[in-house]
């Protein structure tokens, strides 16, 4: 068989997997398809059908805490080892340690099963799971540098005047897009050309009044 019709075979052979993994926060409880069944399905059949994936590539960049990445790999027909196709895939992984391109590239080679094979995921809700996660910290910053900031009169006084740090600038973008607020509008709100422009009593203000904003309804986006 060439290619094509090996990756036929497995999209035959695979219909659908069984979700094995649970996630819950707060009132929010599912289950999902993890990486480490997807690859093992599939990994049977490729052996069975002789192909290998191989990673060629890796473009990655971090942010804070969340690394982003572009992989491509290469598909090869053992029987035919110059037959080959290119895949490409992407991933986001957020992490405050070392972790960052580990999950990032988990993220993106599952995907890359998915999509290959054609293995049913609309109902997958790993992207919820990641805004709960930047939520819930984004509110740990907000106690915490608040609380740090405004121990006393005299602290806030030496610090207010001062433009935010990078930790600000990323609490604050995780809590606006938690929310449905825009960049545009706070900085129309406080008078500056860009987020980073923030004095740290702005920033203060401006987080105060967003914990009093409502959510915004996280949907599943149908990955």
């Amino acid at each position: 068989m060439n290619i094509y019709e090996k990756i036929n075979a497995i999209m035959e052979a695979v219909g659908s997997l069984q979700k094995d993994g649970k996630v819950a926060f707060g009132s929010t409880k599912y289950n999902y398809l993890s990486e480490a069944k997807t690859t093992a399905e599939i990994r049977k059949r490729l052996i069975k059908h002789k192909l290998v994936i191989l990673p060629i590539e890796v473009d990655e960049k971090k942010e804070g805490q969340i690394t982003q990445g572009k992989y491509r790999y290469k598909m090869v027909n053992v029987e035919n080892p110059e037959e080959f196709i290119i895949l490409e895939s992407g991933g986001q992984g957020h992490d405050s340690a070392d972790k960052g391109s580990g999950k990032a590239s988990t993220y993106a080679y599952k995907y890359l099963m998915w999509r290959t094979f054609a293995i049913p995921s609309s109902d997958d809700p790993d992207q919820i799971s990641s805004e709960e996660i930047k939520a819930k910290e984004a509110d740990e910053a907000t106690n915490k540098a608040t609380t740090e900031e405004i121990k006393n009169k005299a602290t806030m006084e030496e610090v207010k005047d001062k433009m935010i740090d990078d930790a600000k600038v990323e609490a604050i973008s995780i809590k606006l897009k938690t929310k449905g607020v825009s960049e545009e509008q706070i900085c129309n709100n406080y008078g500056v050309a860009f987020i980073e422009a923030l004095t740290v009593e702005q920033w203060a203000n401006a987080m105060r009044r967003l914990d009093h904003t409502p959510d915004r309804k996280i949907e599943n986006l149908g990955l």
